[in-house]
């Protein structure tokens, strides 16, 4: 009887605990680039190493896009900024990017 008890609060744990627990603050937005170019209609983006090639995603008006935490449009984008790109189940379109200007946070901080 305590075999079973013990095994039947086994599965009750288990089966209430993440399977991936996602940090606090930190969502799943994808992977994370670096944007070479960018304009309405798409965004093409380095993961940032050199044996990958440039990665271009099409962009419609459904996707989100966030710059430093604040609502934009996709020609808000530019070149050098880091971006937190979610894809649609055909891995060809972004139906999020989650940017942030490098060169604005650093004048942020001054």
């Amino acid at each position: 009887m305590k075999k079973l008890l013990s095994v039947a609060l086994f599965f009750v744990l288990a089966l209430n605990t993440p399977v991936s627990a996602k940090p606090k603050g930190k969502p799943d937005n994808g992977v994370k680039y670096t944007i070479i170019e960018a304009d309405a209609l798409s965004v093409t983006a380095s993961v940032g190493t050199a044996d990958e090639p440039l990665k271009t995603y099409k962009i419609n008006d459904s996707t989100k896009v966030q710059i430093d935490g604040l609502a934009a449009n996709a020609r808000d984008l530019k070149g050098g900024m880091v971006a937190f790109i979610k894809l649609s189940g055909d891995n060809l379109t972004a139906v999020s990017i989650d940017a942030s200007d490098p060169k604005r946070s650093s004048k942020k901080k001054k």
